[in-house]
């Protein structure tokens, strides 16, 4: 497949379409806030919540979904799916293989339907002509496209050992310390897509707050990453105009960030 999206595409609006699997769509912030996912029969999840839902299966690695299960399947079966690549732990597990299909389908512009017998993803224009498909060889780039499209970095580590049970716990005990802390809070909020909006309204010239639902996400990212380089810039020409002796480069303010 060997695809990658480049910066003039990623904030293109419309979806991008991707050989022999199908088109990728990037949700607007209108469509997170409408976004619901009924997770089970008690569950049911709206708004940014549901987007993590479906972007949850495309971020995680084969270890950290072992661990998970870790409590309720066998030792030796754990050891069986540590094998299998990330894509066949997900679609041996009905759960996680149902929630990847709707993620799938958030994403994809095409109908996506799970083929039991080929144990396969296809893609279906118009319910009936097939246009692609995602299995084994391909899910990896595909998700990490998906993420891209989102503004979302791909994990670098798709693969690794899980930890003992023992460990698991620890973690567990670190993670909810972590949760009662004032300073992680505060950074949990501060990246809340309500807390960016707002601040994109209020930054943005021209544009007022339900302007901004009518973007997608990755151009919400981008614009709220290229705004604090902006800020940062004005700050460092506010000094170097009153101090300043060397020279001001002033192509500071077009070159690209480093996103990676």
């Amino acid at each position: 497949m060997a695809r990658d999206f480049t910066l003039l595409e990623l904030n293109y609006p419309g979806a991008l379409e991707v050989d022999d699997v199908g088109h990728i769509r990037c949700p607007t912030i209108e469509e997170i806030v409408t976004c619901r996912v009924q997770v089970n029969d008690k569950i049911v999840l709206h708004g940014e919540d549901a987007y993590n839902y479906h972007l949850e299966l495309l971020v995680i690695t084969r270890a950290k979904i072992l661990e998970r299960f870790s409590q309720v399947l066998e030792e030796e079966t754990l050891k069986g799916l540590e094998e299998l690549s990330l894509f066949n732990v997900i679609i041996l597990i009905p759960e996680l293989r149902e929630q990847l299909s709707e993620s799938l389908n958030f994403f994809f512009e095409e109908d996506v339907v799970f083929d039991l017998e080929h144990d396969v993803f296809r893609l279906f224009q118009d319910y009936s002509e097939e246009v692609g498909v995602i299995s084994d060889d391909n899910f990896v780039e595909v998700k990490n496209l998906i993420l891209k499209r989102c503004h979302v970095s791909p994990p670098k580590v798709t693969e690794g050992k899980r930890r003992s049970k023992k460990m698991i716990e620890y973690d567990k005990k670190l993670e909810e310390g972590r949760r009662r802390s004032r300073k992680w809070k505060n950074s949990q909020e501060a990246m809340e897509l309500g807390n960016i909006v707002s601040k994109m309204a209020a930054r943005v010239r021209g544009a007022d707050i339900n302007d901004i639902y009518t973007w997608t996400i990755f151009q919400l990212y981008e614009q709220f990453g290229e705004i604090n380089v902006g800020i940062q810039i004005d700050t460092i020409m506010k000094r170097w105009s009153t101090w300043g002796q060397d020279d001001f480069d002033f192509t500071m303010w077009y070159q690209p960030r480093n996103t990676d």
